[in-house]
């Protein structure tokens, strides 16, 4: 969950699930899905892919990525994540105003 940025979703290929608060639903190519900024969401690509552009409001958030990678080290942020990984991952989103909750 977001508490500092606003997030839209995209889809440009392939299909999307996500949830947004106790709602789901089900993205294709073309859908746009605002994500609001205090509400708990998630998102995964059904099938074996999916292009996707996510937007926030404000900007900057992109930022949270680079500093992963560098906390993360040699290779940067996993792919799958796992367990050992929340040491890192959840205050470093923390200082983003992201929160993991969960599912």
């Amino acid at each position: 969950m977001h508490d500092r940025h606003d997030e839209w979703l995209q889809v440009l290929e392939g299909c999307v699930r996500a949830w947004v608060g106790e709602d789901e639903y089900e993205l294709v190519a073309g859908d746009l899905l605002h994500l609001p900024k205090g509400v708990p969401h998630r998102y995964e690509v059904q099938g074996r892919e999916a292009t996707i552009q996510v937007v926030t409001s404000p900007g900057g958030f992109v930022e949270v990525f680079a500093e992963l990678n560098r906390r993360f080290g040699r290779g940067g942020m996993p792919v799958v994540l796992a367990p050992n990984h929340l040491e890192v991952l959840e205050p470093t989103l923390a200082e983003y105003g992201v929160r993991l909750i969960a599912a």
